[in-house]
């Protein structure tokens, strides 16, 4: 009698249960579609960094779980999927929130490690209250990150481990997942990685890369500065060459070769060193006015792939 008795309340825990679990996905989808996270850690439109090893050194690593979701993959609700797939030469974001649940804080970070590769970083800094609400904890409010991984064709294993809020314990493999790239098509433009740095020995203002010209006078040499590599294989490589287009026209081909160990340390190739360039443009024949200033480059084996970044120049007449 008792046993009947139980079995009623077991249903009722367990549709409590389910009922919970759907609930944090509709908040976390209207979270998300509210514009959270907004936090990222680097260039958007790059691959996310390589995390500081000194972010983690005094860690201890520990097979064992804190709490970690990862609600969006390649602006698709992901849910309980292991498995993505991604079409090459494309940047995989996912978002997600990562909190330390001992402490009752945000996590430090989220690290991402792409097979055997160093992990990157994702800050836990973007906007969660959808977090916050579901565990009655408003330190978990800022506990949403998101994270970018390059697609290169092959199969590839993610792994999330997360930092804690006092980052002497290093959550190893709180989550994995399964990233399938299609094989590189054949004949496919290959695809570069970089762009400008330096405008006139300054570095570029984020307004310059989103479109507002750069003003450089008239009749004087504009030097720049910058780094490429090719990404079209699964370890990125030196392009051969760089060339600097005005207007679509061959403006200088660049000297390429300069010492950027940033670079090797951001695409996490350590003998990848030597990807600068510098280039100097001759602006007397050019009208004064407005042009866009574009970088070409030929890869190893000859083929050729414009960078998508442009920089509208301003050339203002003497004074």
């Amino acid at each position: 009698m008792n046993a009947l008795r139980a079995t009623p309340r077991a249903a009722v825990a367990a549709g409590g249960a389910v009922l919970v679990l759907i609930a944090i996905v509709i908040a976390a989808v209207l979270a998300l579609r509210s514009g959270s996270p907004a936090c990222f850690a680097g260039d958007p439109k790059s691959p996310s960094p390589a995390a500081d090893p000194a972010l983690y050194a005094g860690a201890v690593p520990v097979k064992g779980s804190t709490q970690l979701s990862i609600d969006m993959a390649r602006g698709e609700l992901l849910g309980a999927r292991t498995r993505i797939e991604a079409e090459p030469r494309r940047l995989i974001e996912m978002s997600g929130w990562g909190v330390d649940s001992v402490a009752k804080r945000a996590a430090a970070a989220v690290l991402m490690r792409v097979d055997d590769a160093p992990p990157v970083r994702a800050d836990t800094c973007g906007n969660r209250p959808d977090v916050a609400s579901f565990f009655h904890t408003d330190a978990y409010a800022k506990s949403g990150f998101v994270v970018r991984v390059q697609a290169v064709p092959g199969s590839h294993r993610l792994a999330f481990d997360v930092l804690s809020a006092d980052r002497k314990t290093l959550y190893r493999d709180v989550r994995s997942i399964q990233l399938d790239v299609k094989p590189e098509p054949v004949g496919a433009t290959p695809a570069v990685q970089g762009g400008f740095t330096y405008l006139d020995g300054a570095v570029i203002p984020d307004p310059v890369f989103a479109g507002t010209p750069f003003a450089h006078r008239a009749a004087t040499d504009l030097r720049i500065s910058g780094w490429l590599v090719d990404q079209t294989r699964r370890v990125p490589t030196r392009v051969r060459s760089v060339d600097v287009l005005v207007d679509g026209k061959l403006a200088d081909h660049a000297s390429y070769g300069q010492r950027r160990p940033d670079v090797a340390t951001f695409v996490q190739v350590p003998d990848l060193t030597n990807a600068g360039f510098t280039a100097r443009v001759f602006t007397d024949d050019l009208r004064p006015g407005r042009h866009v200033l574009t970088l070409r480059a030929v890869v190893a084996d000859g083929r050729t792939a414009t960078f998508g970044t442009r920089i509208v120049l301003d050339l203002t007449r003497p004074q």
